[in-house]
């Protein structure tokens, strides 16, 4: 709500997600970094989850499998969305579709597409939606 609520030690300490050394409430985690002016922004659980997730710099040697895979997971980091995915391309970026949402995924991911247990290819996390 634009309150403060505490101070931290530099924004280059904290990720997207994080709960511990903060002081925060147990219903709150940090939801967004604003660097430029070295605040974290706190925010409910629930703000941190995301189905649409946007991939930069991918490396996917077979696009059209990718894309019209049924049975596609993607694999972020730490709590990794359950279910399968939709991918489609557009320009110099990948747009996935999660079927459930993904928690606190955070710009500068990894991110690895899988079909059943042949990794497709993966690129690095762009943004989320």
């Amino acid at each position: 709500n634009g309150k403060r609520i505490g101070t931290h030690d530099g924004c280059a300490f904290y990720t997207v997600g994080q709960k511990r050394g903060l002081g925060l409430p147990p219903s709150l985690a940090v939801v967004a970094i604003d660097a430029a002016r070295n605040r974290l922004i706190a925010g409910e659980d629930e703000e941190l989850r995301r189905r649409r997730l946007t991939v930069r710099a991918w490396n996917v040697p077979d696009m059209e499998r990718l894309c019209r895979s049924r049975e596609l997971r993607v694999v972020i980091r730490g709590r990794n969305p359950d279910g399968f995915a939709r991918v489609r391309l557009e320009r110099d970026r990948l747009h996935v579709e999660l079927e459930y949402p993904a928690w606190a995924p955070a710009p500068g991911q990894p991110v690895v597409f899988y079909e059943r247990d042949i990794v497709l290819g993966g690129g690095i996390l762009a943004g989320s939606g």
